[in-house]
């Protein structure tokens, strides 16, 4: 009767104990020291939606210890590895001895739920620590989350379309952003290579500009246009200079005349007030002496017109009398 009663026993204990190992094995490679304890881990299970769910079974809570982190880190602890900007989900399995209803807390970065997403730039060791809570008593295990890098490259704002007039400054300041913090470089093509471009008379046109961002392994490239308004500059008058000559002496005037649109086919006019003809020439007579202003007036025939004044001083000359005819009378 004794060993009937024996048998009973050890077979309630066996069941007992199946009942409560309710989790799976994750596969460990052997070959490499991953820190991982069998039981443990239940798997991790990636999604179309590039998200990932780890879930970790503690199957025996121990009791709640004080540990610094240092003293975590060194332990023995289950380790599930991610990557940036996927999910992670903790997924915790205990009994409780008396079947009191448990409740389980997560230290951060997980939340309330045990979920955690995490983003780019969160590439790290996290210690996470989980607690079941029956009321009265808590215990409560440690694990290891890694998070892999994923490199990403840079993101460039957008980039809108800029249009100036000749002779106006272009200034550029492109916002880009590094989704893993990296240090990020930025090149923009020419005329604009340092941000900033003078235009000149001479820049009309439309221009394509090439910004892009490298963070040393991947790139982003997005271009704008830049569009360079002609702008018709007014022709300008040079070397004029007061003048003075005496009558009966030819004066030639030679101003000199700029277009800084000129590379465009366009001629310009010049033109000259009276007594001075269209070629700027004008021989005063003897009655002429005096002061004359006379306008020099450039035209470009495209809406610049320039004027300039020269003042030309006439002297007077004595000449001696002419005798034109001398005739005999007789009376």
């Amino acid at each position: 009767m004794k060993k009937i009663l024996a048998g009973v026993l050890i077979l309630s204990v066996m069941l007992f104990l199946v009942g409560c190992l309710d989790y799976k094995a994750y596969d460990i490679d052997d070959s490499k020291d991953s820190g991982l304890v069998k039981g443990d881990i239940v798997g991790v299970e990636k999604n179309t939606n590039n998200e990932v769910e780890g879930e970790v079974v503690l199957p025996t809570l121990q009791e709640n210890k004080t540990a610094s982190l240092n003293e975590a880190v060194s332990e023995n602890l289950p380790v599930v590895n991610v990557k940036e900007n996927q999910l992670v989900r903790l997924k915790v399995s205990a009994v409780d001895p008396n079947q009191d209803n448990l409740t389980y807390t997560y230290s951060k970065p997980f939340n309330d739920k045990g979920t955690w997403k995490t983003n780019y730039g969160d590439a790290g060791d996290y210690v996470v620590t989980v607690s079941a809570f029956d009321g009265k008593l808590s215990t409560e295990k440690k694990m290891k989350v890694v998070v892999e890098k994923v490199n990403v490259p840079p993101t460039i704002a957008l980039l809108g379309d800029i249009t100036v007039n000749e002779g106006e400054l272009v200034k550029v300041d492109p916002k880009v952003n590094d989704p893993n913090h990296d240090p990020v470089t930025v090149t923009i093509s020419a005329p604009m290579s340092k941000g900033v471009w003078q235009t000149t008379s001479k820049d009309s046109g439309i221009y394509t500009i090439k910004v892009t961002a490298s963070d040393g392994e991947l790139q982003t490239e997005k271009s704008f246009k830049v569009t360079v308004k002609n702008v018709n500059l007014v022709p300008v008058i040079t070397n004029f200079v007061d003048v003075k000559a005496q009558e009966g002496e030819t004066i030639k005037l030679n101003p000199t005349v700029a277009d800084a649109d000129e590379n465009e086919g366009e001629k310009v006019i010049v033109t000259f007030s009276s007594p001075f003809n269209k070629e700027g020439v004008w021989t005063p007579g003897y009655t002429d002496r005096g002061t004359y202003f006379v306008n020099v007036t450039a035209d470009d025939q495209r809406g610049g017109v320039a004027t300039k004044q020269i003042k030309v001083t006439v002297e007077p000359v004595n000449m001696p009398p002419v005798i034109k005819d001398v005739s005999l009378e007789t009376n």
